[in-house]
């Protein structure tokens, strides 16, 4: 009975909340999208400079030495050192068992560098400095644009402007006329990358990218809840 009673209550709570949620007067619902699109303009990438052996103080070096030399080659070719960022060495000693004991094999020294490319036309020379260098491990790589919240900004005042259209329309051809506004709310923020490769060869420095920047597809919805007037 008790779970009944609590049952009707959240029931009853809930249609009050959703009755709230509407106007009691006349009024009209309706959804503004609009989508733009736009190209590529910064190529943010993380990657790993990687050697494994038993000497760590050797191993050590020499990701010290191709961290120097992969930083110098960047900056040769234009990046800004604000847009380099290199973390401390990461030293991990690797084991394996062997008659169930444990063995060391080597350690892994490492270190994460990161790099954001302003002029995707420097992207075949960036890529080929990678592969001079011979970059361990891509983390992760990614496109975006430089002026995304401009680009959401303008998306979203349209979405607003198509949720106003679509209600002048709805009741163009009935007696109630458009009032004003009961509530808006931004429904979601979408983000489409298409028609993009990146391409990172290591078999073979001089051969092209391939690279294909694509666009990116900005998409913003609101939901308008205007009030009928006669």
């Amino acid at each position: 009975m008790m779970k009944k009673i609590t049952f009707l209550l959240l029931l009853s709570i809930s249609l009050s909340l959703s009755a709230e949620s509407l106007p009691s007067e006349p009024h009209i619902v309706v959804t503004g999208n609009y989508k733009m699109k736009v190209v590529p303009d910064t190529l943010y990438m993380s990657l790993s400079i990687i050697e494994t052996g038993k000497d760590v103080a050797s191993v050590s070096e020499q990701v010290e030495m191709r961290s120097a030399k992969l930083i110098t080659s960047l900056k040769a070719l234009g990046i800004n050192k604000q847009d380099i960022t290199s973390t401390q060495l990461r030293i991990t000693p690797h084991y394996n068992w062997r008659n169930k004991e444990q063995v060391y094999v080597g350690t892994e020294v490492s270190r994460n560098v990161e790099i954001t490319l302003r002029e995707l036309a420097l992207y075949d020379r960036f890529i080929r400095t990678l592969l001079d260098i011979s970059v361990g491990r891509i983390n992760t790589s990614y496109l975006k644009f430089s002026k995304e919240r401009e680009v959401r900004k303008k998306a979203l005042q349209r979405a607003v402007d198509d949720a106003r259209l679509k209600a002048e329309l709805l009741v163009s051809n009935v007696a109630e006329k458009l009032g004003g506004v009961y509530s808006i709310s931004h429904l979601s923020a979408g983000q489409v990358l298409s028609s993009s490769r990146l391409s990172y060869k290591a078999s073979d420095a001089r051969a092209e990218s391939a690279f294909e920047p694509g666009v990116i597809e900005f998409n913003e919805s609101v939901k308008v809840i205007y009030f009928l007037t006669r």
